[in-house]
């Protein structure tokens, strides 16, 4: 499974051409295991994003969506 993260802070961005933040990511097993991707050092400075899962598996995208979670920390910079 892969993730691709899409970022944008206005309607034309959108409409246009989203900014990349980054493509088809492989999810990585925590210690715990959960699935995660770490996006610490990737150019993510928009206000909105846009997640898309893809799989060549056979995982059933209702369940893989009826367990997901989405977690996110807010960095600032001075």
């Amino acid at each position: 499974m892969t993730l691709t993260v899409e970022g944008a802070s206005t309607a034309a961005e959108w409409n246009g051409a989203p900014n990349l933040v980054v493509a088809n990511a492989p999810l990585v097993t925590k210690p715990l295991g959960e699935l995660a991707v770490f996006l610490a050092g990737y150019p993510a400075r928009d206000r909105y994003y846009r997640y898309t899962f893809s799989s060549a598996g056979t995982i059933q995208t209702t369940d893989f969506l009826r367990l997901a979670s989405i977690e996110g920390g807010i960095l600032h910079r001075v």
